[in-house]
Order: C-alpha cells, then structure tokens, then sequence
C-alpha cells in the first residue's frame, strides 16, 4: 500500500478503549493518514460528524451507552454522513454480529484483535470498493 492511499482522507475511530484506539490511530498514520480524529462514544462521534465531513468511520461495535451498531444505523440513516465508509471492529466472537454490522451499512467487519496489515488492507480495500461504485 502507498502513503497516498490515506492522502487528504478524513478518519474518524470511535473506540471507547484507550489503548486500542491509540494502536488504531498509530497503524493509519504509519500509512500515511494524517486526518485521524478519536471519539471515545458514540455520542461523541455523532457531535464530531455534525462538525467535520469525515470519509471513514472506524467503529468498536462493543461501545457502551449508544452501540456500535446503533451508530452506524444512525449514520447510515441520515442524508449528511450515509456515503460515510464504514469498517466495524468487534471483540465479540460470533457470525451473527458481523452479518449484522454489514447488514447496518459496514463495508467491512473485523473481529478484535486483527493483525495490523490485515487492517490497513481492510480500510484501503474498502475505500476503493466504495471510490470504484461511486464512478460506475
């Protein structure tokens, strides 16, 4: 992968653990991602969108309060933020939460922990799927 896969592209992670959203952020910007924003909830990531256009939403679908996946339907929902591509992550073991995230929306669902080029290959992948069905 090259650095300009991440040139000029606005992430936002939403992760209530502290250390994973720091190992989140580390991974995009050793890609070469210089427009990487935290929130903590869902909540707060809902106050962020409204302010900040933001091209990938990074999300834990184990959020307390809000869920994961009740933030991707809200995103998914709403007029401003459903061209948004979103990629789940999700320390909970399971098919049936991963069919349910990308029934909500998700371009991706990886299951906590992930190797770090497997997702940075996710998020680039995902990327293209939604640049390449947006000229077709």
């Amino acid at each position: 992968m090259t650095e300009s896969s991440f040139e000029n592209v606005s992430i936002l992670v939403v992760e209530d653990d502290a250390a994973s959203a720091r190992m989140i952020a580390t991974l995009l910007a050793s890609e070469g991602a210089s427009m990487v924003r935290v929130a903590h909830s869902a909540e707060e990531a809902l106050v962020i969108l409204t302010t900040v256009p933001v091209r990938v939403l990074i999300v834990d679908l184990g959020l307390p309060a809000m869920s994961g996946l009740e933030l991707v339907r809200r995103v998914k929902a709403d007029i401003a933020t459903r061209g948004t591509t979103v990629i789940a992550v999700t320390g909970t073991d399971g098919h049936g939460i991963m069919r349910d995230a990308r029934d909500s929306g998700c371009a991706a669902c990886l299951r906590k922990p992930f190797e770090g080029e497997r997702f940075v290959d996710t998020v680039v992948t995902s990327l293209r799927a939604v640049s390449i069905g947006a000229t077709t």
